[in-house]
């Protein structure tokens, strides 16, 4: 019996020992997920100084300047940014396709072109989207970031891609760099 009682206890034993290494290696990979999530978010803090955030606010202001200034450029010009070419009335229909306000152009929605046909050209919300995109893009390279090449930043802008999202009663702009 006493053989028995052995074989037994070490059976006991090892139950228990195949037990409590599984509670450390659970214990182990509760703590790691624990340690990635806080050094995650702390690395992702510390990474950009105050110097850059200076940069990175200069710049998102800039592209707001930009959208602002194209949003009150196609609010003057009935929707356009960028007016389509001239056309001219007859004798019979004196009206062309725009009307010249103090040397703005105003394209007209609908008009009654030379021929005698009535034409259209009212945007649509993805050509204005569209024009301000252009248009953000193209004026990016009037943000002036000399300071910061004077702080001994050195700033370059290459072609990235613009969006121009028009809700309700907000637009939307994402710049993103290549």
């Amino acid at each position: 019996m006493c053989g028995l009682e052995k074989e037994v206890d070490r059976f006991r034993f090892s139950k228990r020992g195949q037990v409590t290494i599984f509670v450390i290696i659970a214990i182990a990979i509760v703590g790691l997920l624990i340690a990635f999530f806080v050094l995650r978010g702390a690395v992702d803090q510390g990474s950009e100084s105050e110097d850059i955030r200076g940069v990175y606010s200069y710049y998102e202001g800039c592209i707001g300047q930009e959208l602002r200034a194209g949003l009150q450029v196609a609010g003057m010009q009935g929707g356009k940014i960028f007016v389509d070419e001239y056309a001219p009335g007859s004798e019979y229909a004196p009206f062309s396709s725009e009307l010249n306000f103090l040397g703005t152009s105003v394209p007209y929605w609908s008009y009654v072109a030379g021929n005698g046909l009535i034409k259209e050209q009212v945007p649509s919300k993805n050509e204005i989207e569209e024009e301000l995109e252009l248009y953000v893009r193209e004026n990016l390279d009037n943000c002036d970031f000399l300071r910061f090449y004077e702080q001994g930043f050195g700033v370059t802008l290459e072609g990235g891609d613009v969006s121009v999202d028009i809700r309700d009663k907000s637009v939307l702009v994402k710049v993103e760099g290549d």
